[in-house]
């Protein structure tokens, strides 16, 4: 083998490998179509940027996207990637871009599971997907994930409604007109308990007559 033949091997055999490391992989064949039917045939047109990843098994790696722009399809503030890409190798024909990295546009497919694959055959400029979709409107609103409320196992937890300020008046004064009564059932109670002249009288009698 001549020494010009063997790099080329070299590099023909380690190509896959690398692709599927560096992202975005794009070893794969595709079908010739418009750009047109790419975009038909899309969930979503998004713009966005990686925020996170995580190795899933030693073929599949997610990587969370924040979204800064729909062009078309509906999505969520933060959506979830899946890539045929992990630890252990994976698809060479399966996108995966690092932590960090702005996108845009995003051709995605949605998967059963709710999460998002990239199109590995769709990699169209922005000036593409402007003129025919045009600028991308602004992300949905992030929001508590109904999921996670779910997940924790808590019970919802009902807030108490406002009080208005006349029903914290009428409260206070009820509070004072009852502490007033409890005061005066209490003198009544302690005036009763002081003997009368009479009792007085007889008292004194008594000590007299022991005496």
């Amino acid at each position: 083998m001549s020494r010009l033949l063997r790099p080329l091997l070299a590099l023909a055999i380690a190509a896959p490998a690398l692709v599927s490391m560096a992202g975005p992989a794009v070893a794969c064949s595709c079908v010739d179509q418009s750009f047109r039917k790419v975009v038909a045939n899309a969930d979503a047109v998004v713009a966005g940027h990686v925020v996170g990843e995580q190795p899933i098994d030693t073929m599949n790696t997610d990587s969370v996207l924040a979204v800064d722009g729909v062009y078309t399809g509906k999505v969520e503030a933060t959506i979830t990637l899946n890539a045929n890409i992990g630890y252990g190798g994976g698809s060479s024909c399966a996108v995966l871009y690092p932590v960090g990295t702005k996108v845009d546009p995003l051709v995605l497919q949605r998967l059963d599971d709710g999460r998002y694959q990239v199109s590995v055959c769709a990699f169209p400029t922005r000036a593409e997907v402007v003129k025919l979709l045009g600028t991308a409107r602004p992300p949905p609103p992030a929001s508590a994930s109904p999921s996670a409320a779910a997940s924790s196992g808590l019970p919802p937890v009902a807030l108490p409604p406002r009080l208005s300020w006349a029903a914290v008046i009428g409260g206070l004064l009820l509070a004072v007109g009852a502490i007033g009564l409890m005061l005066r059932w209490s003198g009544h109670r302690k005036a009763r308990r002081q003997p009368s002249a009479i009792e007085d009288l007889q008292r004194s009698a008594r000590r007299a007559a022991g005496g």
